[in-house]
């Protein structure tokens, strides 16, 4: 019969040493870097005087003297990335920005929004 000690001693000994190799094994992975990407701001600049077209229809025209889609009228809030237009009716809306660039900007009443493109 063998002693229990002995036995308890080695199972102890093998778990021991498998933690030891899955360390190793942890902290021997790759060095490299990932490549970051970099993040999409809203760049306000980018946005005036444009079509910004969405399946193939324009859909917003932001004048820098603050006139929207001709007949309408823009205006930033408090210096956020929120803005309302408000349309020839009378109607207003708030469209939250998620990031504008020189041709794509993303937009909408709600959060995500739609993407639009520019030519």
């Amino acid at each position: 019969m063998k002693n229990v000690r002995t036995m308890t001693m080695n199972k102890t000994l093998l778990v021991l040493i498998g933690l030891t190799l899955g360390a190793f094994l942890q902290a021997c992975g790759t060095d490299e870097t990932p490549v970051a990407t970099p993040a999409k701001t809203v760049n306000k600049s980018l946005l005036y005087d444009k079509d910004w077209n969405y399946d193939g229809q324009t859909w917003h025209v932001f004048s820098t003297d603050g006139t929207w889609n001709g007949n309408g009228t823009w205006e930033w809030l408090n210096n956020s990335d929120s803005m309302e237009v408000i349309n020839s009716r009378s109607v207003k809306s708030i469209l939250h920005f998620q990031y504008i660039e020189a041709k794509e900007m993303q937009c909408g009443t709600t959060i995500p929004g739609t993407v639009y493109t520019s030519p």
